[in-house]
């Protein structure tokens, strides 16, 4: 296999990628809320947020320990990878047992076992494809994820597609969820065997004890918590109101969130293995660090303040009139667009450095925390509660990402950028609140980013550097 492209020939084969069919899939997956509705999109997600629960339990944290054990070289890469691959099958197992056994004990008008099984098959060749991605992510040679990525958002799109032009329910699209992930996972396990062969299923348990479920256990630990308070809010709305319309206005800001992630994924995919085999070079690292932080944030900032000041409209236009009570849970929501950016960059270095079993201790007081706000605000706010508890939460998570990495961070400077992104969305905020904006929403909109622009230039927080080389030397 080809090992170790650059980090800027690694961002420009996922950039590629996403460039040729993110923005499809971004209006495949407006336009597939449009057709289900709050109600049967509501549906949906809980199913997707039930099952996804309950398959980080078992997912073991086997993805990150990989790319981390594997990206320093390690020569027994056939025997980890057949043993890595063997937990993640148990652990699908495992998981399709767990909910359909727990599926009697939730409320069959919420979802049905159907909607629950087809779940239950997109998230286990999900996971399979994830953890696929992630060997080939550890050779640092990002191009065949690259072809991963495209395989699986077209054969998405497209089955999708043909599904709901049936019938627009959450039963047709969770069917053509299952379907597309099983061909991905298959094509993705293809590329993997290309590149390095296939796992051999000779099974030393020992090995597989003492070499990949002891070490990965702090990143499983992580894995738990963070998902579960990902999809806590889905879940709670569902339990605690038992209206799933609620659970469609509040994934309606989420799913942008998701859809934002895009982009610090694509920046930091591939500077995972890179900070885990420099760790000791630290100014260089501390440079780096700066450059992807100071990107991911303007980028944060430039795409959620404007979305948040101008939430209904952005909330019609993307779901249309159904969704337009949905408004404000969406503009609270995609404001934790930000802390998410400065969460990916800086516990991409967490796990990197080792430091995700001292860090667990903290996210899961945040885990609590998430629980006891969505327990006490949604029965009062309903999804609003919700969206309140998010971005809370999100901001947590970035504090503690930040704090846990400290000693690798140019303090000063990281201060200054911060300060600089939040003088921007002031005076955005500013413009917006006191009526300084002429015009129809679209010429407000267009006012609020150039101004934004400018600002991020005249404040040095964007250079045409940048826009040529992602924020990152050769």
């Amino acid at each position: 296999m080809q090992r170790k492209q650059t980090v800027i020939q690694n961002i420009r084969w996922l950039a590629a990628a996403n460039i040729a069919v993110k923005p499809l899939w971004f209006l495949f997956l407006l336009v597939s809320t449009r057709l289900l509705g709050p109600t049967e999109f509501g549906r949906f997600m809980f199913a997707i947020s039930y099952v996804s629960v309950i398959a980080v339990i078992f997912e073991g944290g086997i993805d990150m320990f990989s790319v981390r054990q594997l990206s320093s070289g390690a020569e027994d890469f056939p025997t980890f990878f057949s043993h890595s691959s063997f937990l993640k099958v148990i652990s699908c197992i495992l998981v399709a047992a767990v909910a359909i056994g727990a599926s009697f004990f939730v409320d069959t008008s919420a979802t049905t076992t159907g909607l629950i099984v087809a779940a239950i098959i997109f998230s286990t060749f999900n996971t399979l494809m994830v953890h696929f991605r992630f060997v080939l992510r550890s050779f640092e040679v990002m191009k065949y994820e690259a072809q991963s990525i495209f395989l699986e958002k077209i054969l998405v799109m497209v089955l999708c597609a043909i599904a709901l032009s049936n019938s627009r329910t959450a039963w047709s699209i969770a069917q053509g969820y299952a379907l597309a992930y099983t061909v991905a996972a298959a094509a993705t396990l293809i590329l993997v065997a290309r590149q390095a062969g296939m796992p051999r299923w000779k099974i030393e348990w020992r090995y597989l004890f003492n070499k990949i479920i002891k070490p990965a256990l702090p990143f499983a630990l992580m894995s738990f918590f963070m998902i579960v308070y990902f999809r806590a809010g889905t879940l709670m709305i569902g339990f605690l109101t038992g209206r799933q319309d609620l659970v469609g206005y509040y994934n309606a800001g989420y799913r942008l969130v998701e859809s934002y992630m895009l982009f610090p994924s694509l920046v930091l995919a591939p500077l995972y293995p890179v900070f885990a085999r420099n760790l000791e070079d630290r100014v260089w690292i501390r440079s780096l660090l700066l450059k992807a932080s100071r990107i991911v944030l303007a980028v944060s900032v430039i795409i959620a303040v404007p979305m948040f000041l101008f939430r209904r409209e952005f909330t019609l236009l993307f779901y249309g009139t159904p969704f337009e009570a949905a408004a404000p849970a969406v503009g609270i929501v995609v404001l934790s667009m930000i802390p998410v950016g400065m969460t990916w960059v800086f516990g991409t270095l967490v796990a990197a450095s080792g430091r995700q079993g001292r860090a667990n201790v903290l996210i899961f007081l945040i885990t609590i925390v998430n629980f006891l706000l969505n327990y006490f605000l949604i029965p009062v706010y309903l999804e609003i509660g919700a969206a309140i508890t998010t971005l809370v939460t999100e901001a947590a998570m970035a504090v503690v990402s930040i704090w846990m990495v400290r000693d690798f961070i140019e303090k000063r400077s990281f201060f200054v950028i911060t300060a600089k992104a939040f003088l921007i969305a002031l005076l955005i905020f500013a413009l917006h609140e006191f009526s300084l904006l002429p015009g129809p929403f679209w010429l407000q909109l267009a006012i609020c980013l150039c101004v934004m622009s400018a600002a991020l230039v005249a404040l040095r927080l964007v250079s045409l550097a940048d826009l040529k080389k992602f924020g990152f030397g050769e």
